[in-house]
């Protein structure tokens, strides 16, 4: 019967949802003799905690969040281990989070994930953390956080995307082992055929990012041959892995895979699929082979010999320029700077060949001095092409803030 009447004590303050008097009375059951019964014991106990969990949410617009964050603490102190706990610390990390208060904040998440580790908040504490480490600049921090979430959660819906932040921070910090881990992840987490090509790639990208050109042509090779040979993932994969044998001296192969690739890019329906820098990189990287061939035509004599390596070196100023210029017309911005300046140098090269061209023996001062004003009469104009096309670059780099290695180049 004593049971029964607390009982119907405490439902009325419930009702009434006045938690302090529900509180106080719990208490006052949960230490009187009744109380013998465990199980009673153990309910008051419960209403107890549950109580004074509202009495501080109740309090929540008349206080400040660092209060309220205190009181959250304070409670779980209190009743450390409760079946509340975990969810005391989070809502006091919440309000920590709007005041900014970042150590209390680091300091209460890892109390919830170890004290709670069970707990259905730590997915959610863990993200926090590793949000606010990238906030203040802590990559470090920040990736190991994004690794936790997805070791302990391999099949979430966004465990693909945390990885990939992981990735990010790792790639920054210039981690490349651990990036390297966080991407093999991703390729044992993917559960699509598309999705696996896609960070098969990246993967590929990445070693070619770090000039690792011999590992990228292997993955490279893997998703050529694991997709189909007209798709996205193919072509770019081609493109790609042709400019990567050409940085790792073998023209041949690469030329033709380039080729290759851009008769296949020629048939897409959708080329929004290639990204253009891809495409416009591959053109760039082949008229750069072009130019080493240019820059190794020597003007020599006898005479014979110098008029057929003038034609050839003149010859292929125009091919270069053709070349440069198709890169220039895809508008990707770092290339085009990239590519005015190689303009601005192929036209200063002919120039100075022109200017310091070998002088036939036996020439007499009136033939000598024809012969040198002949050369420079072609000379001075493709030197005035060649400053254009530096101008041009910089003004380029100006417009669009893009101050990258080739306009340091310009300027020197």
């Amino acid at each position: 019967m004593a049971i029964l009447s607390a009982n119907y004590v405490l439902e009325i303050f419930n009702l009434k949802k006045d938690w302090v008097k529900l509180s106080d009375w719990a208490n006052i059951f949960y230490n009187s003799p009744i109380s013998k019964n465990h199980k009673f014991k153990s309910k008051m106990k419960d209403i107890v905690e549950s109580a004074e969990f509202k009495i501080i949410l109740s309090k929540i617009d008349a206080k400040g969040p660092k209060d309220i964050a205190g009181d959250f603490v304070g409670f779980e102190k209190k009743y450390k281990f409760s079946s509340l706990g975990d969810e005391a610390l989070y809502n006091a990390i919440l309000n920590y989070k709007k005041v900014d208060d970042f150590d209390s904040i680091i300091k209460y998440s890892n109390a919830l994930t170890s004290t709670y580790p069970k707990s259905n908040l730590v997915n959610d504490v863990i993200i926090i953390l590793a949000s606010l480490y990238e906030q203040i600049g802590n990559l470090e921090k920040s990736a190991e956080e994004y690794e936790k979430f997805v070791a302990l959660n391999q099949n979430h819906k966004d465990v693909l995307i945390i990885s990939e932040k992981s990735f990010l921070m790792r790639r920054a910090l210039g981690d490349y082992s651990k990036a390297l881990y966080d991407i093999d992840q991703q390729l044992f987490l993917a559960k699509s055929k598309g999705k696996k090509l896609e960070i098969l790639l990246k993967k590929a990208n990445y070693f070619f990012e770090l000039g690792s050109y011999k590992s990228a042509l292997i993955v490279y090779r893997e998703v050529i041959s694991e997709s189909l040979p007209g798709s996205a993932f193919s072509i770019q994969s081609k493109f790609k892995a042709g400019v990567a044998n050409l940085f790792s001296y073998k023209a041949n192969e690469g030329i033709k895979l380039i080729s290759e690739a851009e008769l296949l890019y020629s048939k897409m329906e959708n080329k929004d699929l290639i990204p253009v820098e891809v495409v416009l990189s591959a053109k760039f990287e082949v008229a750069n082979l072009l130019f080493n061939r240019f820059s190794a035509v020597k003007l020599e004599l006898p005479i014979n010999k110098l008029k057929a390596s003038l034609a050839k070196k003149l010859s292929l100023v125009n091919e270069l320029k053709n070349r440069y210029i198709e890169v220039i017309e895809g508008g990707d911005i770092t290339l085009v700077i990239a590519s005015l300046y190689m303009i601005g140098q192929t036209y200063q090269l002919m120039s100075e060949a022109l200017f310091n061209a070998p002088i036939p023996k036996g020439y007499t001062e009136e033939e000598l001095k024809s012969y040198k004003s002949t050369l420079e009469e072609q000379a001075f104009p493709i030197e005035d092409k060649a400053v254009d096309a530096y101008e041009r670059a910089l003004k380029k780099a100006m417009e669009f803030g893009n101050y990258n290695v080739w306009v340091k180049k310009a300027l020197t």
